[in-house]
């Protein structure tokens, strides 16, 4: 009987052997095979690739290929056309800066705004998601309350808080002259608090959602330690949503020569006159889709659209390359 299952299992193996003698692919087979393969995986990834493609090439390229062209151009109001002014356009804006310093209060407002975005609310945006994060008491009212202001279009807000400063707060205060939005000092300073408070929503949305995405695992062993709620936020939250941060920095820095805040919305725009809460973004904007905007002021825009992205290009390259070597890790 032994014998018997012994040369079965023998015939078994032979029919196995002669099976793959048979079908086994050739070197030839495996090459085209492969080769096969490897040239659908790239089909798939050119696929794949093509609708980002096809955006950038008509969303940036092609858009912004007209305002490459402005930069090198002037405009003859006489009979109207464009000509060829080579690098005259990028020695006006450099001139307003460091000659006759019409942008310098502008440069000088638009730091203040970048560093108040990325120095204060910055800090408080990840301290209230961890507010939120850690559910203490209220914590769902805050978040409604905090999350209003994308609820309604901004510029609902903007106009009840034209109201609400022109006319409710020099009762408030008992101060009929009271005037916070067209004083010299403090135009500024208030739609810039405004801006502060209506970034609270999209810094809560971005964090919190960072932080709900930590390992629960995590979490309880920091709870097993045990770490204060201070302790647990530096060395287990930082570390663990530091790719987020990283995110909101190099965007920030990135809109230091863009961001207008909310100041077209407040004052509007006169393309030709230089105020107390100019910013670059603001003078910029104004200049292509302010009052008095003109064609002969697009190739000064354009001119210093290019100058400041060469500019802040390399700076947040740079910025995004040191934080993420020397930023805190999740090791």
């Amino acid at each position: 009987m032994e014998k018997r299952e012994n040369i079965l299992n023998k015939f078994k193996w032979w029919l196995y052997s002669l099976k793959i003698a048979v079908f086994k692919p050739s070197n030839k087979e495996k090459k085209e095979t492969t080769m096969s393969a490897k040239r659908k995986e790239g089909i798939f990834l050119f696929l794949f690739l093509l609708f980002p493609m096809i955006q950038f090439l008509i969303f940036y390229v092609a858009l912004n290929l007209n305002s490459i062209l402005l930069a090198f151009k002037t405009y003859n109001k006489i009979d109207g056309t464009f000509s060829f002014a080579a690098f005259t356009n990028f020695v006006d804006v450099i001139r307003d800066i460091f000659v006759t310093k019409k942008l310098m209060i502008a440069v000088k407002n638009s730091a203040i705004q970048a560093g108040l975005s990325l120095f204060i609310m910055l800090p408080i945006n990840i301290i209230t998601a961890y507010v939120v994060f850690k559910k203490v008491p209220f914590a769902g009212f805050l978040k409604i309350i905090l999350f209003m202001p994308n609820l309604l279009s901004s510029m609902v807000f903007v106009i009840n808080a034209r109201v609400l400063i022109h006319n409710a707060f020099p009762i408030i205060f008992n101060d009929p002259s009271m005037n916070l939005l067209f004083g010299e000092k403090t135009a500024f300073w208030t739609v810039l608090l405004f801006g502060a408070w209506m970034s609270f929503a999209g810094g809560l949305v971005i964090y919190l959602s960072a932080m709900c995405s930590i390992s629960q695992d995590v979490l309880e062993y920091g709870e097993l330690e045990p770490l204060s709620s201070f302790r647990e936020l530096v060395s287990i939250i930082i570390p663990m949503i530091f790719p987020t941060v990283i995110t909101y920095i190099v965007v920030g820095i990135g809109n230091f020569f863009i961001n207008q805040g909310y100041f077209f919305a407040f004052f509007g725009g006169n393309a030709n006159q230089y105020t107390s809460y100019d910013t670059l973004g603001y003078v910029f904007f104004t200049k292509v889709a302010g009052d008095e905007a003109t064609y002969s002021q697009y190739t000064y825009a354009a001119a210093g659209g290019i100058l400041f992205t060469l500019i802040v290009a390399p700076i947040t390259v740079m910025t995004k390359s040191l934080l993420e070597k020397y930023g805190p890790s999740e090791d």
